[in-house]
Order: C-alpha cells, then structure tokens, then sequence
C-alpha cells in the first residue's frame, strides 16, 4: 500500500492543494482590489490631464444684437485706450468721443462700416499705419467683424 500524504491544516502549508488554492484565490482579490484602487486613481488622473478644464478657447460668436457697452467698449479699452485715451488726437476712452472722432475726421460713420475709418485701420487699409500699429498684432477678423456689425446696425450707444 501506498503511504497517504498528509499536510497539516495549519492555514499556512502552501503545499497542500487545497490550501493552495484557497490562499492564491486570496492573494489575487486582494491583488485585484488594490489595482483597482490604483487604476480608478489612474484614470482620475488621466481625465483630469486630457480635460481642458474650461481653458481650451471656443470658437466666439457674434451676438444677434452688438452692444457698445458690453462687447465693444471692452474692446477699445483693451486695445485702443492705451494710445487713444483722454490725451492726444483721438479718444476711444468714451462712446461720445469716439463718436466725435480726432483730428482726421469721424472715425464712424453709422450704418456705413465700409467707410468709417475706425475698420479700414482695424483691416489696414487706410493711409498710414494699421491699427494697433505693430509689434502689437492685428485684431482677429471676429472682432473686425464684431465692431462692423454694431456700426451698420446704426453704432448705437446701448
């Protein structure tokens, strides 16, 4: 006859089969929480370094009804009012002096972007420097756009 082997069931004996699989099936969930827990934080962090988080520019728009106070002063102040403040030839600090115009004449003339000198200094197609003049660049073509729909509108002071 064959001797029986015989582990002891001390919980520890890896030898022992079924004591074995028992511990292996243990060892691999805990293996499998903890990576999970490791996989959930790396996905987090994934997520977060792939998201824009709000800074990622979207196309702008323009609105159906342009507003001097809300979309175009903020404009002149921004890029204008530094040179063409309250000193000097011509201020855009204010609606009624920009209405005024400077020392060339009106630069705009309501209902009528393609002649108002504001847009062909905007587009550089006036005499003399663009507007802002370099190494400032150019606005963008929406902002052109932005300020000649608030004058054909009627450059209303709203």
């Amino acid at each position: 006859m064959l001797p029986v082997l015989q582990w002891p069931e001390d919980g520890n004996n890896l030898r022992n089969p079924r004591q074995m699989s028992l511990s292996c099936l243990g060892g691999a969930f805990l293996f499998m929480a903890e990576m999970k827990n490791k996989l959930l934080l790396l996905f987090l962090l994934f997520c977060v370094a792939c998201s824009d988080m709000g800074t990622n520019p979207k196309e702008e728009e323009i609105p159906e009804t342009v507003s001097y106070k809300n979309d175009i002063q903020p404009l002149l102040n921004s890029g204008c009012v530094n040179c063409h403040g309250n000193q000097g030839q011509l201020s855009l600090a204010t609606y009624a002096k920009t209405m005024k115009g400077g020392k060339s004449g009106k630069v705009v003339i309501p209902k009528n972007s393609a002649g108002s000198l504001l847009i062909k200094k905007l587009k550089g197609e006036a005499s003399g420097q663009r507007m802002p003049p370099k190494p400032q660049s150019p606005w963008a073509d929406i902002k052109i756009e932005l300020v000649t729909k608030w004058i054909n509108a009627g450059a209303e002071d709203n």
